[in-house]
């Protein structure tokens, strides 16, 4: 942990917060043919403006037919606008070469966050070993977990396999499968690809594996795809799960139920304020489309400038198309800007003393932790494992900690690993410490120029009886183990729970308080 102080010199002039993953925010430039469009549709008087290109005029007029009046402001269905959700459709025909869409299949959501919401919700049942379970990835999108909890759906990570470039395995799928069999009803897999906040992307064989297991296990797929603008590089190919499972044969394609979602918060559009995206549905019962349905009639439908917007990214300009060499050229740049910044973290990262990263083909970097083993570590842990070779069976001892077997981690399966043969060290497979992430703890603790004396661990919060106990039990015993002499003085911060009137046996003893800079000190310390 480290505290910046006021005024101390730092060799850079700001901080830029990327982890939102909004790319306006973070100074990204929006597409002029967006911007401009949806000012023609918001006011119809820049339909006479002679300095606007013409194909933006003639969009706005066909986009503006679309709507209720001729107005954004009027409602639009809940499902979203029957013109968008025809051009969605042709939109993923003609990505997926042919496979056909159609447009009853596809619902407007107001971002591909309430889209995953609505889907999480209409599963959800039971309690206890009844409760619905999703499979998800680890690493995962921030937001995930939160959707599965509001939900009431129980979250099943399977872990990604970091040295493959966190790559979907479907040995770990199976290995999550068995871990949840009478914990949970899976119904579920969750995947993102390519990866957030991974950026791995999944080629044709990877795609056939997890469709074959969803298949084999009977579990929806829900795929987040909002990223599938963002690979670069020439040995990397976006393919949809949806391609991917129409070129499979019969007992595949007509069988599998899978749930995709896309939206505008994609890197190189980035309109994220505008809150747009699309779910489409395949293989699914109707009567369950209908409940889903239903389910985003419940919800506030996605606002009508946002449902415009969707519908410039998926038909941008043409070739001929006044804006098209405008479009090109923005969304090149963009693009280069995004593949440079990639280029930059990874560097960055890997300059890092125990850390490490590698490219995987998407706008985006997840860093890998190494281990931070001296010879002197090494030689220290060995020798503390050497001399508890006696501790009790259903413990072992790994680099000088002590770590339950996996069948002992029932009661705490949030610590639950199976390492395979050469993987002991990888962090997934490690408890982690407090120095490297593994949760945090509040100590007490008084020191002296001849030295430390008693440290006391808290549990719970901290107040002002609590913090009174503390000092009752623990300053004279220290004072007398440090030797001082009378006349001493305690000093301390000037929180509140320790600025006040001393009632007990240290109304004699002398407080000092500062409210200058205070150096958090960490475990090293």
């Amino acid at each position: 942990m480290c505290v910046f102080l006021q005024g101390e010199q730092k060799p850079f002039k700001q901080v830029i917060d990327v982890s939102s993953g909004d790319p306006h925010k973070a100074g990204m430039k929006p597409v002029s043919f967006v911007r401009q469009v949806l000012s023609v549709c918001l006011y119809t008087q820049l339909l006479e403006d002679k300095s606007l290109p013409l194909d933006v005029k003639m969009r706005a007029q066909r986009l503006l037919d679309m709507c209720d009046g001729r107005s954004v402001g009027s409602y639009s269905a809940t499902s979203g606008l029957p013109h968008i959700r025809q051009s969605v459709a042709e939109f993923i025909s003609k990505r997926d070469a042919g496979v056909p869409s159609y447009s009853k299949e596809i619902f407007i959501t107001s971002g591909s966050h309430r889209g995953i919401t609505a889907v999480v919700k209409l599963m959800a049942s039971g309690d206890g070993d009844t409760q619905t379970g999703v499979l998800a990835p680890m690493p995962c999108p921030h937001m995930l977990p939160n959707v599965l909890d509001e939900a009431g759906v129980k979250m099943v990570p399977y872990e990604l396999t970091e040295e493959r470039g966190w790559a979907v395995d479907v040995h770990k799928l199976h290995q999550a499968l068995q871990a949840a069999r009478g914990r949970c009803q899976l119904k579920a897999i969750y995947l993102s690809n390519p990866g957030n906040p991974t950026g791995h992307v999944q080629d044709r064989n990877s795609i056939e594996e997890v469709i074959r297991f969803a298949a084999a296990e009977k579990l929806i797929l829900l795929v987040d795809e909002v990223y599938q603008d963002s690979v670069y590089g020439c040995d990397r190919e976006f393919i949809s799960y949806k391609k991917a499972l129409f070129d499979m044969d019969k007992e595949f394609s007509q069988t599998v139920e899978l749930i995709s979602f896309h939206s505008l918060s994609n890197a190189c559009m980035g309109e994220c304020g505008l809150r747009a995206g699309y779910i489409e549905v395949v293989n699914m019962d109707p009567k369950v489309m209908h409940f889903l349905d239903n389910v985003l009639c419940g919800d506030i439908s996605t606002p009508v400038t946002g449902q415009l917007a969707l519908d410039l990214m998926i038909n941008p300009p043409k070739p001929g198309d006044p804006s098209y060499d405008t479009y090109t050229q923005e969304i090149l740049v963009i693009r280069a800007t995004l593949s440079q910044n990639a280029e930059r973290a990874c560097q960055f990262l890997n300059d890092l003393p125990g850390m490490s990263c590698q490219p995987n083909g998407v706008h985006g970097r997840t860093p890998q932790r190494k281990p931070l083993l001296s010879k002197k570590n090494i030689a220290a842990r060995l020798k503390f494992a050497k001399e508890h070779l006696d501790v009790p069976q259903h413990y072992k001892i790994f680099c000088g900690q002590m770590k339950p077997k996996l069948s002992c981690l029932e009661k705490t399966h949030k610590t639950m690993c199976g390492e395979k043969k050469g993987t002991a060290h990888q962090h997934q497979n490690l408890i982690p410490t407090v120095k490297h992430g593994g949760g945090s703890i509040m100590v007490w603790g008084c020191f002296a120029a001849s030295g430390p004396e008693r440290i006391v661990v808290i549990d719970g919060k901290v107040h002002s009886r609590v913090y009174q106990e503390i000092l009752q039990e623990n300053v004279r015993p220290s004072v007398r183990q440090l030797k001082l002499r009378r006349g001493w003085v305690m000093q301390q911060d000037n929180d509140r729970k320790q600025v006040i009137q001393q009632k007990n046996s240290f109304n004699r003893t002398k407080f000092t308080f500062w409210s200058g800079p205070v150096r958090v000190l960490t475990s090293t310390d």
